[in-house]
């Protein structure tokens, strides 16, 4: 919430932590779109809605950093209307890049 407050945009889709502000500019759905539904709530939901084509799922990777901790997982928004467990499944299928739940991980972004 503080990035994105201060300029960045950062989203949470499952837990996974993506900077999409240099694909903004690119984006088919506007510049606009991410900005004003997606920040600082799990946006899988949205994911799930405007990305039908799982070929979206290999872009992810380029604008991965990481991981929200198992511990502030729930304090994350959710909308009301949550992602499928079927995408969610898909997703977690497509996205192995993904950092270990469940690793013991050392270091902190922004430290």
């Amino acid at each position: 919430v503080a990035h994105n407050t201060a300029g960045g945009v950062w989203l949470c889709i499952d837990g996974m932590v993506l900077d999409v502000k240099r694909w903004l500019g690119e984006h088919p759905g506007g510049d606009v779109i991410i900005p004003n539904q997606s920040l600082n709530i799990d946006a899988s939901r949205h994911f799930e809605m405007y990305h039908s084509s799982r070929e979206s799922f290999l872009y992810l990777k380029e604008f991965y950093i990481g991981e929200v901790a198992a511990a502030d997982r729930e304090k994350i928004p959710v909308p009301e209307t949550r992602a499928s467990d079927d995408f969610l499944a898909q997703l977690r299928a497509y996205t192995t890049f993904r950092l270990m739940s469940d690793a013991k991980v050392r270091v902190h972004l922004g430290q």
